[in-house]
């Protein structure tokens, strides 16, 4: 999204705590500088965090840092993925879309995921 440079991307994983509810961010990840292919480090997410029904979704969107400290509004969308949480599976990669246009703009790889 930058025009001179690299993003600057982070993660910001959320889920609804009811139906139709406003999101609650459940982790941020570091914002990894002038970089296309970002490699965040790994989350530790509990089960009871996610939601324990077969529907319950979490969304993951990933922000190209303003520079400026916090989460703050001028930070870009530079896509994201609702997904159901029994979806989610080691090795698997999701596509990410804008928010604006709904074009595909990357991919996301979950690495691990372990389910205890």
């Amino acid at each position: 999204l930058d025009h001179f440079s690299k993003s600057d991307p982070y993660v910001v994983i959320s889920r609804q705590t009811q139906p139709g509810g406003a999101l609650v961010p459940l982790r941020k990840s570091e914002t990894i500088k002038n970089n296309l292919n970002p490699d965040w480090k790994e989350f530790l997410l509990y089960e009871l965090e996610l939601g324990t029904g077969p529907n319950d979704e979490i969304e993951i969107e990933v922000f190209d840092d303003d520079g400026k400290p916090g989460r703050d509004s001028s930070d870009q969308s530079i896509g994201f993925i609702k997904i159901r949480v029994s979806r989610l599976k080691a090795e698997e990669t999701f596509e990410i879309c804008s928010r604006k246009k709904g074009s595909i703009t990357g991919k996301l790889v979950v690495r691990t995921l372990r389910r205890e």
